[in-house]
């Protein structure tokens, strides 16, 4: 809007006053300076960094959004080729959480199976019915991130846009015999999701990677790709 700007040499991040773009909101083509000292004052240089971002224009570029409530389900009788035991799997999706409140996730497969988890300060990968095999750092709230869990042999990976958040040594038997849940866990999913995909027989990714900035495809070994039509 035209009231905000970040400052990058300041204790106090974010800048207040609509004398900084003239009153004029900012676009990805056009910026008017005002009057501010902190954008435009006489014998002073600045650099100014302007990021063009916005929602996507590309046509495939979809998600689902879930409003604390609707989910999506699967029945128990695709629980046996969604459970990846004691095998290499990869479970990844772009998610955007508008809020967190109790314990919101966005996937679960009920008795034994795959749990994501939040208490609104971390992010934790575990199977349904034990203690957190891997837990990360917070979602940002109204921020796109590429979550990605991994498990190659006995190394079970957490990623964050491509870079590696948590890890640990684990064999532990995922099932799960029951209702695959997106969208909800122990509560419901506030929030978009997009292009979540469940891998079976490989991580895909062992280290860190680039995330994907194309809708995800069906690789070899996808058990599941949801949340990318409208």
């Amino acid at each position: 809007g035209n009231e905000y700007r970040l400052k990058l040499n300041s204790n106090s991040d974010k800048g207040t006053g609509t004398s900084s773009w003239n009153d004029t909101t900012p676009t990805s083509t056009y910026v008017e300076l005002g009057s501010n000292t902190g954008v435009n004052a006489t014998g002073t240089s600045y650099i100014g960094y302007f990021f063009a971002g916005g929602e996507s224009t590309n046509a495939l570029a979809r998600s689902v959004d879930f409003d604390a409530g609707p989910y999506l389900s699967l029945p128990s009788s695709s629980s046996s080729s969604l459970r990846p035991g004691t095998g290499d799997f990869c479970i990844e999706a772009w998610l955007n959480p508008d809020s967190f409140s109790n314990e919101r996730g966005h996937y679960m497969t009920d008795n034994g199976g795959i749990l994501f988890q939040s208490d609104g300060t971390n992010y934790i990968f575990k199977k349904h019915g034990g203690s957190a095999l891997l837990t990360g750092p917070g979602l940002e709230i109204g921020q796109w991130t590429h979550v990605a869990v991994t498990r190659s042999g006995t190394s079970l990976k957490m990623f964050y846009n491509g870079t590696q958040v948590a890890s640990a040594t684990d064999s532990t038997n995922i099932t799960g015999t029951a209702t695959t849940y997106i969208g909800s866990t122990i509560d419901y999913w506030d929030g978009k999701i997009s292009n979540l995909r469940l891998v079976i027989g490989s991580a895909v990714y062992t280290s860190s990677f680039k995330p994907p900035t194309e809708p995800l495809t069906n690789i070899t070994n996808t058990k599941l790709l949801c949340c990318n039509d409208s």
